[in-house]
């Protein structure tokens, strides 16, 4: 990609991520943490510089001055705190930290144009890649996340997602990466380090790089591997970085914890043991047997040993939470009860799955065919969750854009042909 192009993408970014935003829908002072989740966010970057208790989540000013344990990871803190110290000479550590985190998250979003442009480029052509910048832009739920002042983890997560499909659309491409499936699992590790919400990709994903490996056998068995070993390591790392040694072993479901080592490592022991012995018989038959006995098993262990993975972050709270969580929280609230809503967020995604299904199937001639049975099933998966809880739709919009824009680059060639004489 040359300057002039990287220049035409930022300015289109500018426009359409900062400028219009800003004129649509600024506060009087946009320059300024949007809502009490951003809040907490900088004031726990400033207890953290201000004492340096690392594994201390402890913010007084929470829960109405009463105090409160924060259950967020550190990976967020520690970048808003990189954005903060070329400021610290200029301005007040507070200052710094709330600017910076202000800032973060339209910067979060030209990390994400550049992901998107670079996740969709074995798809298409270069000179398409504008279109991408508008598809995300056009999306309300990454619109939403990336505004001015949003500072939370969501936009991190976008990121990450982007950067995981891409990675393993590079494995139809194996001379233009190393070892694209071991970086995607560590990535994904990453992911679930600073949040369990991240599961809403890692979980698709995995069923559907296992698919992979049911229709075509051994080939897929070595890139479902390296996810595996890629993702525990990362969340190995994120054990030892994050938690206090005295609570290495006991169980969390809000943040990282033994509960999602012992999760990410079933789908390892499978790839390292059961799948090889699967494998000897060949047939697609007896592989889908054995992968749906061994998770029947997974599932059962982890029902009897870490139950509140199952119920998720509330699992943690006071049970009393659970109905207000769910029932009045805006991003929890269901899509499917709203044909408008389906409509805008949906759409896109909905285009980009059909599209995948039309290759899948032959209809339309493009390459990298297997590849698309994991990006259809894993849009289905975040489809599915986004439509139960719209908070989903972030990462159904980052699967949609990518699965998209061949769609529509499609579309205008074919459109360019059929009237080229006019």
């Amino acid at each position: 990609m040359n300057a002039g192009r990287i220049l035409l993408i930022t300015i289109l970014w500018l426009i359409c991520f900062v400028f219009l935003p800003l004129k649509i829908g600024a506060p009087d002072n946009p320059v300024q943490p949007s809502g009490p989740d951003a809040f907490m966010r900088l004031e726990r970057v400033d207890i953290l510089l201000q004492t340096g208790r690392w594994y201390d989540g402890h913010v007084p000013r929470a829960a109405a001055g009463q105090g409160a344990d924060i259950h967020w990871t550190r990976p967020l803190d520690v970048l808003i705190i990189a954005l903060a110290a070329p400021l610290f000479p200029f301005m007040d550590q507070h200052e710094a930290v709330e600017l910076a985190g202000v800032v973060m998250p339209p910067l979060m979003s030209l990390v994400l144009v550049f992901l998107c442009i670079w996740a969709v480029r074995p798809l298409m052509r270069e000179t398409s890649s504008l279109m991408v910048v508008v598809l995300l832009a056009v999306h309300p739920s990454i619109q939403g996340y990336f505004g001015l002042g949003r500072t939370d983890h969501h936009a991190l997560l976008a990121v990450l997602a982007a950067a995981v499909l891409g990675l393993l659309i590079r494995l139809m491409h194996p001379g233009s990466l190393r070892h694209p499936a071991l970086l995607a699992g560590a990535l994904s590790g990453l992911g679930i380090w600073i949040s369990q919400e991240f599961l809403i990709i890692y979980v698709p994903v995995v069923a559907a790089l296992g698919a992979c490996w049911l229709l075509w056998g051994v080939r897929w068995r070595q890139a479902n591997l390296d996810f595996a070993i890629g993702c525990l390591t990362l969340c190995l790392v994120g054990i030892a970085v994050d938690v206090s040694p005295g609570d290495w072993f006991l169980p969390r479901y809000d943040r990282i914890s033994i509960a999602q080592i012992f999760m990410v490592s079933c789908p390892l022991v499978f790839w390292l043991i059961v799948s090889r012995m699967a494998e000897r018989l060949s047939r697609p038959a007896i592989r889908l047997g054995f992968a749906a006995g061994y998770g029947v098993f997974c599932l059962g262990a982890l029902r009897l040993t870490y139950p509140g993975l199952f119920i998720g972050p509330i699992a943690e709270a006071d049970p009393r939470l659970g109905p207000i969580w769910y029932d009045q929280v805006k991003e929890m609230l269901p899509l499917w009860v709203s044909p408008r809503q389906v409509i805008l967020y949906c759409l896109l995604p909905f285009s980009g799955f059909l599209y995948g299904l039309l290759v899948l199937t032959g209809r339309i001639k493009a390459p990298d065919r297997e590849m698309w049975l994991w990006l259809v099933l894993a849009l289905l998966g975040t489809g599915a969750l986004a439509l139960a809880h719209r908070r989903a739709a972030l990462y159904l919009g980052v699967a949609g854009v990518i699965a998209a824009a061949p769609l529509i680059e499609y579309l205008l060639d074919r459109i360019q042909i059929k009237f080229s004489g006019w």
